[in-house]
């Protein structure tokens, strides 16, 4: 079993696969993270992409002292659930009800944000979920826990998304 299971329904449901390819030729293109490169997309009931965002860092950020050093990289750098999010706060995009696109899933700041955004869909890619690292796994399955008691259902897409290229942890990677 593996640690995300009680939380997740995983499907081989196909019509993920495109929206997930995109989700990381995005984050590929757009992300200026040094370690790991991902986005997250706002899509309605018919699936169509309205919003998409990458994680990475602020202008003027290489100006501060530490700034690629854990644990100032953590506090700076934005995570792409976040970011979508904002951006959708920033051009008056409701996004009550809507469903969000990402590889991964989120950590406690980004599920909070789900959460109170009314966000109520996660699809993710559960082979890019699988290489996460042990030493996390307890704090993402207690961020699943939380969503799930917040009403928010978590689809995990299982199956090779082909024709994008995955970075995560400074590794290359195959979605």
């Amino acid at each position: 079993m593996n640690w995300y299971d009680k939380y997740v329904t995983v499907t081989t449901d196909e019509k993920w696969k495109n929206l997930l390819r995109e989700v990381y030729n995005f984050a590929s293109k757009n992300s200026n993270d040094i370690s790991t490169y991902t986005a997250a997309m706002l899509v309605n009931n018919k699936l169509e992409n309205l919003l998409i965002a990458s994680n990475g860092f602020p202008p003027g950020t290489k100006d501060i002292e530490g700034w690629d050093q854990k644990p100032k990289k953590d506090q700076i750098s934005n995570h792409a659930e976040r970011a979508v999010i904002y951006k959708a706060a920033k051009i008056g995009l409701k996004t009550d009800g809507l469903t969000m696109i990402m590889a991964w899933v989120p950590c406690f700041p980004c599920a909070n944000s789900i959460i109170y955004s009314g966000i109520k869909t996660l699809v993710c890619h559960k082979q890019m979920v699988d290489r996460t690292p042990k030493d996390w796994e307890s704090e993402l399955a207690d961020c699943l826990k939380l969503l799930n008691k917040n009403k928010v259902k978590i689809i995990m897409y299982d199956g090779k998304i082909g024709k994008c290229k995955g970075f995560m942890r400074k590794e290359n990677w195959e979605p």
